[in-house]
Parts: C-alpha cells; structure tokens; sequence
C-alpha cells in the first residue's frame, strides 16, 4: 500500500514536473501553453476530459473556454459557478455535479478561472490528484494572468490609437450629426455597443435634442433605449456624475456618461450593451470611455463656439447688410422733394427684393382734424418692379427713375387701389394701426384672424396673415405707421427684423417730414411773391386811383356839359336831319364815358361794407328780375337751380348784389347769339365752415387758358367797348367778404363760383387785399 502510494506521487511529481515545463517554455503564447497543459492532464491522469473557463476580459465579464484538443470545444457541462473554498492543502475545490471535479485557479487571492475534469466512470479524483489539480490550476492562473496581462495593454494600445483616430477625425466636424457618426464608428470598431445617444446641453439646465445611432438588429429596442436614456440623463443633469443600468460584476447594461470640458455640463453621451456581445465591460473600457466622453464634451464646446461665432457672422454680416441698404434707401429718400414721389419710392424699397423683402408694404397717413389713418399707397414685390426695373445696383438707390407714369401705374395696381379706400379711426383701440401709432411703439401681428372692428374687415379686405405695424412720428408730431407683410416670414423672422424696420421707418419719416417742409415752404414762398407782387401791383393800383379819381373829377364837369348841350340840341334838330344823328353820336359817347368815369370811381374809392343778414335765394331773385329784360333781347333761356338749405350770409346786399349783376352782364356779353345761363345756389363748406355758394354758368364758349390768370386783374379786358373793371369789382367784393371766387371752363363754356362764408366779416376798407383761389 506504501509501495503503491510513493508511486502514486512519484507520478504526480512527473505529472507536475511536465507541467511547469510546458509552462516555462518560449515561442507559445499563455493559452497555447494552458491546452498543451489540459492535454498532459488527460493523457496522465484517468479522467476523459480536462477544461479550463475563464474570463474574456480581466474584469471578470465574459466566458470563454480552453480545451485540449479541438474536438473538446464544445464543453460537457455549464460553467461552473464561483466562490471556491480553499481546503488545508491549498486545493481550492468548487462544487461539483457527480461525475465532474472543478477546481479554481487562484492568483494573488483573486479566482482567475476554474479548472474542470469529466470524470472516466463517475469515479471521483484521489487526494493527490486532486492536490495535484490544485497546482496545476494556480500554474494555469498565472498563465492565465499573462494572457490577460498582455490582452489589456493591446487593448490600452488600441483604444488610444482609436482615441487619436477620434480626435483627429472629430476635428474636421461641423455639426452633432457628423460628431455622433464618428462618435460610433469608433465604439462600433471597438465592438459591444448596440445605441449611442448624444444630447448636448441647452443653457443650464435643459437637455436639448438627442442624436441617435443604433445597430440594426436592435431597432425593435430603440424605445426602451430612449427611455433609458431620459432617465439616466436626468439623473446626470441632477448630480454630473455617470449613471448606469448595472449588469453582472464590472458590467453594465447601459451607462449614461456626462459631458464635462471646463467644469461645465455640455450634454450626456448614453451607451446600450450589444446582446450579441454581452454587458459593457467598464472594468477595462472605463478609461477609454471617460477620455472618450472628455473629447465629445470638447468638441460639443467647439460646436457651440463655432455656432456662436456663425450665428454671429451671420448676425454682423446682416446688420451690416441692412446698414449698408439703410444707408442706400436712405439717400435715396432724401433726395425725392415731392411728398407723393416719395411715399411710392418708400413703400417700394422696402418690398423690392434686394431692398426690405417684404411681399406687401401699406402707409396710412393720419388726419389729425377727421380722426382717421387714411391709406394712401399699397406697393407689392411685383409692383415695385416698375420703380425698380432693373437688378440689384448702385445706379438703382443713386438715381432712383421716378416719374409721373410710374406712380399712375403703381396707382392703379388693384392692391394699392384698396389700400387707397380704407379709414381707420384714430380712437379705435382694438386697431393695432392707430395703437402702434399713438403708442410710438413696433407691434408685430401674428395671425390677423384674430383682429376685431375695422382692423378685422382691414385685413380680410388685403387678405394679409402676420404682419408688423411701424409707426412714423416725425419731430413733433406723427405721420402716419407703415405696415409690411410676408407670407413667408414667421413672428420669430419678423422679429429678427425689428431694427431694420425700426431705422427704417425712422428714416422714412424723416424724409417725408423734410419733404412737408419743403412744400410748405415753397408754398410760402409762393404766397411771399404773390403777396409781393399784389403789393406792388396795389401801390400801383393806389397811384393810378389817386390820379384816376382826380381825373375823373376834372373830366365828368366838361362831360356834363357837353352831354347837357347834346341833348339840347339833338330835341331841337329835325328828326331826318344829319346834325339830329350826330347830336345823339355825341349823347350816346357822353354816357358810355359817364358810366366808365362811374366804375373808375368805384373802383378807386376807399368804402366801408354796411353787413346785415343777406337772404342768398331772395337777393338773387331781384338780379334775375332786374336782368329779364336783357336776358329776354339777348335770346338767352335762364336756368334757376336752388338749394333749399342755402344759409344766409352776413354781408352787404347791395355789394353782393352789383357782383352777381356784373357776372350775368359778363355772361350775357359772351353770348350775342344767344345761349342758356344757369344760376345755381347750394350749401357748401368754407376753410371748414358752413358757408352759401353761387355759380354763374353760360354756354358762351368758356375763356382761353392763356387769359385765365389775368381775368381779374383791372384795366383788362377782351373785348373793345369794355373797361377791364367787372371782374376786378367782383374779385375785391368778395375779397372783402371774406369769400372766395373760382373760375372753370366747361364744356359749353364758362362757369364762376362765388363761395360766401355763413359768419359775419369784419369791416374793413376795400384796398385791403387778400389771397384767392
């Protein structure tokens, strides 16, 4: 029995002899060495089959098996489980199944593997060879550790040239779709990820869109993917540290890395397990993982910056483009004088397309006195094209072609044609036109349906949807809003443009102001020479007044004689007689040079109004009754049209009268072959007031143009037997009544408005001179 036991170790000896020296030989790897190792076994010892488990990686994740032949591959059993117990005689045996003996592989305290014999027979292993199993296990941990030894710092090795690879490619990146692509493609190289999720941060605290890249045999699991990630990612955004879905040991089933450069969270970067593989490993992958999260974060901070800065080059680029029309428009603007020019010059830079942009540009111009916004000019994108003709250039804004045809045609575009008949009232607050106005303030308009009153029936009319109100005050008081739409801009495009508008319109009022300005000024100018030239003209008027009244005295004693003496004679005369004729030749001249005397008096004469209550209708029944007979020897139809509210005047009835008698003789003289004379009376308005207006019109074929200007100045007449004076009486009459007197040619001929204020005038001498239409 001793015999037999020494030969038993002796054989172990041998056993275990051959074994270390397989296991300190050259030229094989770790692994190769353990199956050489497997194979000895069971050539030596009486079992039918010798394994050896152990992990894929040096964390513990992952099985993998080492046979001593290749036939063997497929394992008899399960893999053991772990936790082996160490005997007093250094064999560390696990439990085992009847007909099987495991025993674990121990390195430095720590089961490395486990060593597994198919027992021949079901017969059970004696102490030695269990002893000696023991051994052999440590020999194949240490082997083992070798092998994984040299495994890690290939795989240290590839992970860093896949990092370089990573960060070279991720330089070349312009956005988080290309950075997640590369992102993958390496972690799909280094293999076990089924889903990466990239979700950059958006401020402090909110995570913004993710970025999803998934293995296409795990499409079925992509929402439990995305709700894995939600959750993880929320816990990262709560505390900035990584959280995972744990799996066994160091594994994991999902981990949600955060993405920090410079202390500061710029997003979460989620990695999914790929089943075919197993769990993450985050026992020797953990490194390369956290400097792979390092330069997602990195280049997340450069894809921020470089949106920034485009989003600011593209802001500058911009503004600087707008500054540079403004600056255009601008010139442009100020150098058109006239106010209607002007409005259509506006209203189309800010709709041509290489101008504002906008489809439609509408101004209403406020009526301060009615209390209304009155629209004034509509241009579309298709009709500033008449202004603006050709393309985009400097010859475009320098010397804009701005002509009477254009803004006829501009004009008569049907959109300007119903922009030109809305009111709007001033008082109406739900009208956005009239609060941006009196508010001094831009309002943006996004969805017009919602308008009330007569903003509502605006927009419904002009069919327009989102839109900005501009208002455009002047120095001192506001002009008018200006209101643009685009069918294609959203409130956040129209937004983006409020300062564009804002100097826009500023510079739009400015010009229009200027434009006011000067038209009053070259009115006022106007009114200066016309004041300047009745001065003059009154001066000389005096002058000759004074002589002609001293004149005139001299001349009507002689005459007075003379036409005295000629009657004489022409009654003692026989009737047949020669001398008979040329005595009334000589009565006739007399008077006709009596009545001239009598006008010049008239004219000349410095007179007070004697103002009462003058019954417009009744005053003008007493003309035509007085001129019957004329009218009847002249074969002239007379043509009574009268108002019934016709207010009375407060005037002098006899001036009034003698003006109206010196328009019909002025008709009845433009008609020797007869004709119709229409003598109207109606209500109408003065300077804003009520006020009474008469209208003489004749069929005597109307006054030449050439003369129309000169009809009211004395001395001046057409005709050989008149004085000049008629229309100039008429003219100071009204003059001094405050009223006004307007001549038109018609068709058949001419037709004089007199236009009498209701109130009562003050007196005042008939030299006295003011300005008429």
């Amino acid at each position: 029995m001793g015999g037999s036991g020494s030969a038993m170790a002796c054989n172990e000896c041998s056993i275990l002899h051959q074994v270390l020296c397989i296991a300190v030989g050259e030229h094989r790897s770790p692994l190769e060495k353990c199956k050489e190792i497997l194979a000895c076994l069971e050539r030596s010892l009486p079992v039918a089959g010798a394994f050896f488990w152990y992990p894929e990686s040096a964390s513990g994740v992952g099985t993998a098996i080492v046979a001593a032949s290749d036939a063997n591959a497929s394992p008899p059993c399960e893999r053991p489980r772990l936790f082996a117990t160490q005997s007093s005689d250094g064999c560390c045996p696990v439990a085992s199944p009847p007909g099987f003996f495991h025993v674990a592989a121990m390195a430095s305290g720590r089961e490395l593997g486990i060593l597994s014999f198919c027992l021949a027979d079901s017969l059970s292993l004696a102490p030695p060879v269990q002893q000696l199993a023991g051994n052999v296990s440590m020999i194949l941990a240490d082997q083992l550790r070798q092998h994984l030894d040299g495994r890690s710092q290939q795989q240290t090795l590839r992970h860093a040239l896949l990092l370089a690879d990573l960060a070279r490619a991720l330089g070349g990146t312009a956005d988080l779709e290309s950075l997640l692509n590369e992102i993958w493609r390496v972690l799909e190289s280094d293999g076990g990820v089924a889903c990466v999720i990239l979700r950059p941060l958006h401020g402090a605290a909110v995570l913004g869109r993710s970025q999803v890249r998934l293995s296409s045999h795990r499409q079925a699991d992509l929402g439990t993917f995305e709700g894995m990630e939600l959750d993880l990612g929320a816990r990262v955004l709560a505390d900035t540290r990584m959280h995972l879905v744990a799996g066994s040991g160091m594994a994991a089933k999902a981990v949600c890395w955060p993405l920090v450069f410079q202390g500061r969270l710029r997003g979460t970067l989620f990695l999914a397990e790929d089943g075919r593989c197993g769990a993450l490993d985050l026992g020797t992958r953990q490194p390369f993982l956290h400097k792979l999260a390092g330069l997602a974060a990195q280049n997340l901070e450069r894809l921020e910056a470089l949106q920034d800065r485009t989003l600011l080059l593209r802001e500058n680029t911009r503004k600087l483009h707008e500054i540079s029309l403004l600056y255009r428009i601008s010139r442009a603007m100020h150098g058109t004088l006239r106010l209607d020019e002007l409005m259509h010059l506006i209203l189309s830079a800010v709709t041509i397309s290489w101008g504002g942009g906008f489809e439609r540009a509408m101004l209403f111009l406020a009526n301060e006195r009615s209390g209304v916004l009155q629209g004034m000019v509509g241009v579309t994108h298709v009709s500033a094209r008449y202004l603006f003709c050709r393309e985009e250039g400097e010859a475009e804004w320098e010397l804009p072609t701005i002509t009477a045809d254009i803004c006829e045609r501009q004009r008569q575009d049907e959109f300007c044609q119903m922009v030109f008949k809305q009111r709007l009232s001033l008082s109406d607050k739900n009208n956005p036109l009239a609060r941006a106005l009196l508010e001094d303030r831009l309002i943006f308009i996004t969805d017009t349906r919602k308008g009330e009153g007569s903003f509502g029936r605006l927009s419904e009319t002009l069919g327009f949807d989102a839109c900005a109100v501009v208002p455009l005050r002047g120095r001192s008081r506001a002009l008018g809003v200006l209101v643009v739409n685009s069918s294609s801009l959203d409130r956040p495009e129209l937004l983006a443009r409020r300062r564009f508008l804002e100097l826009f319109a500023n510079q739009a009022a400015q010009a229009m102001e200027n434009s006011m300005l000067l038209s009053r000024l070259e009115t006022s100018h106007q009114d200066l020479r016309e004041t300047q030239e009745r001065l003059i003209q009154g001066e000389k008027m005096a002058a000759l007044g004074e002589t002609a009244a001293s004149v005139t005295h001299e001349l009507r004693n002689p005459l007075v004689c003379i036409g005295g003496f000629a009657r004489r004679l022409a009654n003692v005369l026989p009737e047949a007689s020669r001398e008979r004729e040329y005595s009334e030749i000589i009565v006739r001249e007399v008077r006709r040079m009596e009545e001239m005397l009598t006008n010049i008096l008239a004219f000349s004469k410095k007179q007070m109004l004697c103002i009462s209550e003058c019954d417009i209708i009744k005053m003008l029944d007493e003309v035509l009754i007085l001129e019957d007979d004329s009218l009847r020897k002249g074969n002239i139809r007379l043509v009574r049209e009268f108002g019934e509210d016709v207010p009375p005047v407060q005037g002098d009835v006899q001036k009034l009268r003698q003006a109206v008698i010196n328009l019909i003789d002025n008709a009845r003289q433009a008609m020797p072959e007869g004709g119709s004379l229409v003598v109207r009376a109606y209500s109408t308005v003065l300077r804003g007031d009520r006020a009474a207006a008469v209208e003489i019109e004749d069929t005597g074929g109307g006054i030449p143009v050439t003369i129309l200007r000169n009809i009211f100045n004395p001395f001046f007449t057409t005709r050989k037997q008149g004085t000049g004076l008629g229309l100039s009486i008429v003219h100071r009459i009204l003059e001094h009544h405050r009223g006004e007197i307007e001549v038109q040619n018609t068709e058949l001929g001419a037709r004089f408005v007199l236009r009498l204020p209701h109130t009562s005038p003050s007196c005042q001498a008939l030299d006295r001179h003011r300005p008429f239409s």
